[in-house]
């Protein structure tokens, strides 16, 4: 059964795959009430099957589900990587800002170079920036209006959406600091472990941000060529 919905996931048959999963999730567990299986065993099984049913979900668009699935995950196995980022993931695509930042800063934790958890991180990054550009465009028109009555109750509600503005910036540079740490593992890689003349990685900085970039890279003894949407940096030849 299990077999039948790998072979569907497979084929992008995400609906039917998570019927399967179902019922081989159902079998597994009556099977372990007549038998002598190992909890391990068992515990296995059900991480690949929670793990392999919140994927389908989330390619299905079952937000809540994706969640609830992955934590399944977390409740057997508490720092399994993938369950962890897909939760980060999904808070992200909700706009839950705060939970995503949680889960993915936990995700680079248990795996400070994965290239998966590192983009999704960039994309959080970007997701509260145009979140902030909205909200202080949306606050400046709120406190421009005429109506004297209704001045008072958006002062309100500015006050409210400004506060969460605020925390917004915060946890943005948090992210971006996260991702600064993450910039210099990726360089000390490079200098240590390949032969590359250069590499080239996303740029999610700001202006404060590339400069510590450019110092990081000078200390190392590279070359750093900053664009809009990436860095180049390369080593120096004598």
């Amino acid at each position: 059964m299990k077999k039948e919905a790998n072979d569907l996931f497979a084929h992008k048959n995400y609906n039917r795959a998570l019927a399967k999963y179902g019922k081989a999730f159902r079998i597994a567990e009556n099977a372990l009430l007549y038998s002598q299986d190992d909890e391990a065993q068992m515990n296995e099984f059900c991480v690949s099957m929670f793990l392999n049913v919140s994927i389908c979900s989330l390619k299905l668009g079952k937000y809540k589900y994706t969640i609830s699935m992955c934590k399944k995950v977390l409740s057997i196995e508490p720092n399994h990587l993938k369950a962890t980022f897909l939760i980060g993931k999904v808070y992200r695509l909700q706009s839950k800002f705060n939970k995503a930042k949680e889960f993915l800063l936990r995700a680079k934790q248990m795996s400070p170079l994965n290239g998966d958890v590192c983009k999704e991180l960039t994309l959080l990054s970007k997701d509260i920036q145009s979140y902030n550009d909205s909200m202080e465009k949306m606050c400046k028109a709120m406190f421009n209006n005429k109506d004297e009555e209704e001045s008072k109750e958006n002062q309100q509600n500015g006050d409210d959406a400004s506060t969460k503005h605020e925390d917004l910036v915060f946890n943005l540079k948090e992210i971006n600091q996260s991702l600064l740490e993450t910039f210099e593992l990726r360089i000390k890689d490079y200098v240590n472990n390949t032969r590359k003349d250069s590499i080239k990685l996303s740029n999610v900085y700001v202006g404060s941000e590339v400069e510590l970039i450019r110092k990081i890279c000078k200390d190392h003894d590279l070359l750093c060529e900053v664009e809009s949407n990436c860095i180049t940096v390369s080593k120096r030849h004598e």
